[in-house]
Order: C-alpha cells, then structure tokens, then sequence
C-alpha cells in the first residue's frame, strides 16, 4: 500500500506543469562621453558584493582601441554592446549614463530579443533620426569640458574649475574632482553626432519595451528639467532619484547599485 501511495504521488508530480526558474538578469553597464569603463568599477564591485552578475565595457575610441575616429557612430557602438549582451547566458539589463543612452537605445533595435530591459541614468535617448548631441553642443554645459578637434575628429578635454564642476559638483573635495578630471578621455565624435535610427524595432515597440530612469536632480549637464521630459517620452515604467550630479556611480556607487537591485528585483 505504502509504495502504491509513492507511485501515485510521483506520477501526480511529473502531471504538474515544470515551474522554470527564470534567471537574474545580468547587468551590463554602458558609460558615457569622456569616460571609460573603469568609472563602474565601485558600482560593479557593489553590485556583485550582492551576488549579481555585471559586466562593463569600453566603447570605441578608447581604451586602446584603434578604431579611426571616421568609422565611429552610434551604431558601431551599440553593435559593440549586442556582442556583449549576446555573450551572456540569459537575458541582460543594459544601463546607460548619459550618452551611453543613445547607445542602449539604438542596441534595442539591433538586439531587442537579447535583452530584458533598459535603464537611463541621467542619460540622452534621441528619437529617431536624431543626434544625441545638439548642433551646439559647445555652447551648453557640455562645453566646459570639451574642444572639438577638427583634425582628430574628437572632443579633447578642457581641464579646469568649471569642468569639475558640470560633471563632479556634489563632490566638494576640489583635489577629488581634478582626480576625476584627470581621468577623463578625448570623446569620438561619432557617436554623439550620428543620427539614431530604427531599423528591426517599430517605434510602438519601442515604447512598450521595459524602460527605466535615474534622475539626479542637481546636473548641470543634462538638467532635472530635462531628464523628467525624457522620462516621459521614453515612456518609462518607473523613475527613480539621486541627489546627485552627473556622475553618482562617483558620489554615490552603494546608493546607485541599491536602485539597480531595486529595478533588477522588479523585473
């Protein structure tokens, strides 16, 4: 009788629908102009304290890598960050600071079906057929930190007070913010001045796609202002806030990741 209940208890089990367990996402994290992937390193290292799996890199342009500043535009940097979120077993979250949302953006298009969702932080994400950079990016904020070098094709860094201060603000230390600085790289004009384009994924797609924004609300680079009018036209699911300048994962690396498990958690 014993094993007559066992019998009918296993086949009840293998009659039930199999439960899959679906991965945590990995992290891929996606900077900025100016920087390299070494300004995640306090998050990443946060983040996988926690147990998740991130990944970051470096776009073209820097880093060592060779690519002449002719052939860089956007899609050649987005087509970079597919070949990492191909590379990774399950699906991925793509997070980009600043320019970096231009370039999460226009990756949807090349790889959507690799990817579980998208995050901005205090980041740019151009319609279609639009530049990231304005026409007159020098004379934003933008500008403190950068010359355009007709002769090289880049955007060569401006060291000086007022650079610290559109990108490093909230940090008070002033030999902290020339650190930083000093860390900055030339930026390839491609990828901010080519146009965004959609070719796989309809606009409708788009949209409906998981979005969600970091604001950091004391930026002099991309304004509070215009971070909400992003937000909503990206059509996001959730926004959350640092007080922050442009670049937390300086100021504040726990804080930022603490968000990103948050969303990570949500999905």
């Amino acid at each position: 009788m014993k094993f007559a209940n066992v019998v009918v208890i296993l086949l009840f089990a293998l009659s039930l629908p199999s439960l899959a367990v679906e991965k945590v996402p990995t992290i891929v994290l996606v900077h900025g102009a100016f920087f390299t992937s070494a300004v995640w390193s306090r998050t990443q290292r946060a983040l996988q304290d926690k147990g998740y799996n991130v990944v970051t890199l470096s776009l073209a342009g820097r880093d060592g890598d060779t690519t002449g500043p002719d052939k860089i535009n956007l899609q050649l940097a987005a087509a970079k960050v597919c070949k990492i979120a191909q590379l990774q077993d399950g699906p991925v979250l793509l997070l980009g600071h600043s320019l970096g949302g231009a370039v999460i953006k226009q990756a949807t298009d090349q790889c959507s079906k690799d990817l579980k969702a998208l995050v901005f932080l205090a980041a740019v994400a151009p319609s279609e057929g639009v530049p990231a950079f304005p026409a007159q990016i020098e004379e934003t904020g933008f500008g403190n930190c950068a010359k355009f070098d007709p002769v090289t094709q880049t955007f060569m860094i401006k060291s000086g007070p007022a650079c610290a201060a559109s990108f490093f603000g909230d940090i008070i230390d002033s030999d902290q913010q020339n650190k930083l600085v000093a860390q900055m790289v030339s930026e390839p004009k491609g990828i901010g001045t080519s146009q965004l384009e959609f070719k796989q994924l309809s606009a409708d797609q788009f949209f409906r796609f998981p979005k969600y924004y970091i604001h950091t609300t004391q930026d002099q680079l991309v304004p509070y202002k215009d971070q909400v009018e992003l937000a909503k036209n990206l059509g996001v699911v959730e926004t959350y806030s640092m007080n922050t300048s442009h670049c937390p994962f300086f100021s504040q690396p726990d804080q930022l990741a603490s968000i990103i498990i948050q969303i990570v958690r949500s999905l």
